[in-house]
C-alpha cells in the first residue's frame, strides 16, 4: 500500500464519522441521528415522487447538523457486473463510467459510478446514478448546512440486514413501490432482480393464487440460478422484508413453494426505511461511495482574495519591520551620544587628574635629600643601638658585683681571677673541696647584684698539687 492509498483511506475513515442517516426511499425520507441510537428513525412522507420537497422538510426540522451519509433506494440507480478493471480501487470511480458506457442510455459524463468487488474476486458490482441526481441531493444539503459525505446504495446496506447467515436471499418491498429479490454472499450483492407481473401488496384482498405461484416461480428459479451459478455459496435462507405485506401470511403461502427456508428479516417486523436506517446506522464503513473524491469540491491553495490578503500581511509586516528597525536605530544613536558625552567627561577628568599626578611628583634633587637624611637617621639609629648595648653595670660601675661578692667571701673558696664585661661574669678559683662551690653559687641569689646572672658552665677540677680549682662563666642577665 503506497502512502496515496494510506492517506486516501485515512480520509476515507474520517468521511465515516456522520451524525445524520438520510435513506430516500419511494414513499418517505427517513432520518436518523446517530447522536441519539434509542430515538426511532423519523418518516417525512414523499408525495407525487417530489423527493426533493420531502428532503428539505426532513434537513429544516433537525437541529443538529454536519456530515450525512445518504442511502439512495433502488429508483435513483442501476446496478451492473462487469469483469473486475485492471486498475487500482481508488481509481475505479473515475474508469467505471468509460467501462459502463456501451450498457447506459446516458452518456459517460452525466453519470456517476462505483462498485465493490464480488466474492469470487472476478466481478464488480458496480452502481450508476445521475450527476443531476447528486447534484440535487448536495444542493438541498448544503443549503440547511448538512454536509453529505457518503451516498450509497440500499443494495450494499440489506446486505449487512443480518449477521446470522453468511449468504441468503432477500425478498424485499418498500411502501409504493414493487417486489425486488436479491442475494447476498458475505455482505456483498452477488443477483438483484425485479419481480414483475406482481400487483402489491400480494396478501389480502388482491392476493390470487396465480399471483403466489408467480412469486414463488421467480423465488426458486432464482434460488436454482445462483445453486448452479455459485456453488460454493448455500442459499437455503430466504429473508422476507415487505411493507403493506401480512409477512406471516406472505410467509406461509410461499414455504409449500420455495424450496429455501423462510424467515422475516426482524421480530417484529419494521418497514424498510427504517430497517435500513438502523442496518446503516450500525456500520462503520462501507465499499462504495457515490459521491467519489474528484467530483468534490477542491478547494483552491491560492485565490485572488488570498493572494491579496497574503499581499498585505507582507506589506504590513514590511513596514513594521521597518519601523522597528528605525526606532532601534534611534535608541542605538541617542545611547551612542550619551556614551561618547561620558567619554568625553572621563577624558577630562584623566587630564586633570594627570596635572595634579604631575605637581605631586618629586624632582631628583628632593629624592637624593631624602636619601641623605634617610641615611643620617639610619646612623643615629646604629649609633642609639650601640649605646644601648650598656647595661647599668656600665653606668654605675662594676663595684656592687665586687662588694656582693665579698660579701660572699667563705673560708672554703679562693678567687684568683674576675672577668666583668656588660655581658658577661667568669670567675675562677680554688676551692677546699668540690661541694664547697655548687654551696657558694646558691648563695648568689640572696646578693642584689648578682641575681638575674645565667651561668652557662661550671668546670671544677684539680690541678698537678691536687687541689680543687674552678672556673665559672655566667651572661649578665637582666637586671
Amino acid at each position: 500500500m503506497t502512502w496515496l492509498s494510506s492517506l486516501k483511506k485515512l480520509a476515507s475513515s474520517k468521511d465515516d464519522d456522520f451524525q445524520l442517516i438520510i435513506v430516500i426511499q419511494t414513499d418517505a425520507v427517513y432520518l436518523s441521528e446517530l447522536s441519539h441510537p434509542e430515538k426511532a428513525p423519523e418518516l417525512f412522507p414523499i408525495a407525487h415522487g417530489n423527493w426533493e420537497s420531502a428532503l428539505k422538510e426532513s434537513l429544516s426540522s433537525k437541529l443538529i447538523k454536519g456530515k450525512a451519509c445518504v442511502v439512495l433506494g433502488a429508483q435513483h440507480y442501476q446496478s451492473y457486473q462487469l469483469d473486475k478493471p485492471q486498475l487500482p480501487k481508488e481509481e475505479w470511480p473515475v474508469a467505471l463510467p468509460f467501462l459502463l458506457k456501451d450498457l447506459i442510455t446516458e452518456k459517460f459524463t452525466e453519470i456517476v459510478a462505483d462498485g465493490s468487488l464480488m466474492p469470487d474476486g472476478q466481478k464488480v458490482q458496480a452502481y450508476v446514478m445521475a450527476k443531476r441526481t447528486l447534484q440535487t441531493l448536495l444542493e438541498v444539503s448544503s443549503a440547511h448546512d448538512v454536509d453529505v459525505t457518503r451516498v450509497i446504495t440500499e443494495d450494499e446496506v440489506w446486505g449487512h440486514s443480518t449477521t446470522e447467515q453468511q449468504s441468503f436471499l432477500l425478498l424485499r418491498r418498500g411502501a409504493n413501490d414493487g417486489y425486488k429479490l436479491a442475494a447476498y454472499v458475505d455482505g456483498s450483492s452477488v443477483f438483484n432482480r425485479s419481480l414483475r407481473g406482481i400487483v402489491a401488496p400480494i396478501t389480502g384482498e388482491n392476493g390470487t393464487l396465480l399471483m403466489y405461484d408467480s412469486l414463488a416461480l421467480d423465488i426458486q428459479r432464482s434460488a436454482d440460478y445462483l445453486a448452479a451459478s455459485m456453488p460454493q455459496s448455500s442459499f437455503r435462507q430466504l429473508l422476507v422484508c415487505c411493507d403493506e405485506d401480512n409477512i406471516e401470511e406472505l410467509m406461509a403461502r410461499l414455504q409449500d413453494s420455495v424450496n429455501p427456508k423462510i424467515s422475516a428479516l426482524s421480530d417484529p417486523h419494521l418497514p424498510c426505511g427504517i430497517a435500513l436506517c438502523k442496518t446503516a446506522a450500525g456500520q462503520t464503513s462501507f465499499s462504495i461511495n457515490l459521491y467519489p473524491e474528484h467530483l468534490r469540491p477542491k478547494q483552491e491553495l491560492l485565490s485572488l482574495n488570498k493572494v491579496v490578503a497574503l499581499w498585505v500581511i507582507t506589506v504590513v509586516a514590511i513596514g513594521g519591520l521597518t519601523y522597528l528597525e528605525k526606532t532601534q536605530t534611534a535608541d542605538l544613536q541617542q545611547k551612542l551620544v550619551s556614551v561618547k558625552s561620558q567619554s568625553e567627561l572621563l577624558n577630562r577628568e584623566k587630564s586633570s587628574l594627570q596635572q595634579r599626578l604631575a605637581s605631586h611628583t618629586p624632582t631628583q634633587s628632593k629624592v637624593n635629600a631624602a636619601k641623605r637624611i634617610e641615611q643620617d637617621i639610619e646612623a643615629k639609629r646604629s649609633s642609639l643601638k650601640a649605646v644601648g648595648q650598656f647595661d647599668d653595670s656600665q653606668k654605675v660601675g662594676y663595684s656592687g658585683i665586687m662588694v656582693a661578692l665579698s660579701e660572699q667571701a667563705r673560708n672554703d673558696i679562693s678567687l684568683q681571677h674576675i672577668v666583668i664585661t656588660s655581658t658577661r661574669l667568669d670567675l675562677s678559683g680554688i676551692a677546699s673541696e668540690p661541694a664547697a662551690v655548687p654551696s657558694w653559687v646558691n648563695q648568689f641569689k640572696d646578693e642584689l647584684a648578682l641575681v638575674g646572672r645565667t651561668f652557662e658552665s661550671l668546670n671544677i677540677g684539680r690541678d698537678k698539687d691536687n687541689v680543687v680549682t674552678f672556673e665559672l662563666k655566667a651572661k649578665a642577665g637582666v637586671k
